[in-house]
């Protein structure tokens, strides 16, 4: 019954108070979308998105040297060499692979380890979470950086948090994973949002901010919104 429920609700926010230290629990939230720009293209192999390579680029650096003997003499050689790889099965799965690891592995430690969030869907280049407003932005930019596997600012070290961005590679729990990569980018949409703003409401204007972030914002950038308990 509803005396009950509030009993409950009461009993909760007095738990979340004593645990956090506070006498007034926050009134505002904030929920985030984010998703990979031009998955499309770069499962196709697309050259506007960078992310295919050369043969060239694919060889070992010593079969390169000797190869570039060749191609110096030989420009039928050279071309083939500088001709983009066509895609294959073990490109689309090394995507697939490395979208995995970023949404089971890679978000649950930076949304709810790193930061004080939940996911509340994490799959492929998707991602969807809630998290105080005060960890809102930091949590962006640490996926963004993540889904490229690349954080400038620890590049060449170990990052005390546990989650290692360098070269494309994300490194976690002892594990080396690959991400996207330097030139694969996501745009993500937020909501700052009253705690009794209508649910359906706050979601349309999330999807709103995240389509806003790729159309408006040109992709690789974030679109923020925010619900005052007023409207």
């Amino acid at each position: 019954d509803r005396e009950a429920d509030d009993a409950t609700r009461r009993d909760t926010e007095r738990l979340v108070k004593q645990t956090l230290g506070v006498k007034r629990l926050e009134t505002y939230y904030s929920l985030i979308m984010l998703d990979g720009d031009r998955m499309g293209a770069i499962l196709a192999g697309d050259a506007a998105t960078k992310t295919a390579i050369t043969y060239r680029e694919s060889f070992h650096p010593a079969v390169r040297a000797g190869f570039d003997q060749h191609a110096a003499r030989q420009p039928r050689i050279k071309q083939y060499g500088d001709t983009k790889r066509a895609v294959s099965p073990n490109r689309h799965l090394a995507i697939s692979g490395a979208l995995n690891d970023f949404s089971q592995h890679v978000v649950p430690h930076v949304v709810e380890r790193e930061h004080l969030g939940r996911v509340l869907y994490a799959g492929g280049d998707d991602v969807l979470a809630m998290l105080p407003v005060a960890d809102m932005l930091p949590a962006m930019q640490r996926l963004r950086h993540a889904y490229s596997g690349e954080d400038p600012a620890h590049e060449g070290g170990r990052d005390p948090r546990g989650l290692t961005l360098n070269q494309g590679f994300a490194y976690l729990d002892r594990r080396l994973m690959r991400m996207m990569g330097k030139h694969a980018t996501a745009s993500c949409g937020a909501v700052v949002a009253h705690h009794q703003a209508p649910l359906g409401a706050v979601l349309r204007e999330l999807r709103a901010a995240e389509q806003r972030a790729k159309n408006e914002g040109g992709r690789n950038a974030f679109s923020l919104t925010v619900i005052k308990r007023g409207g």
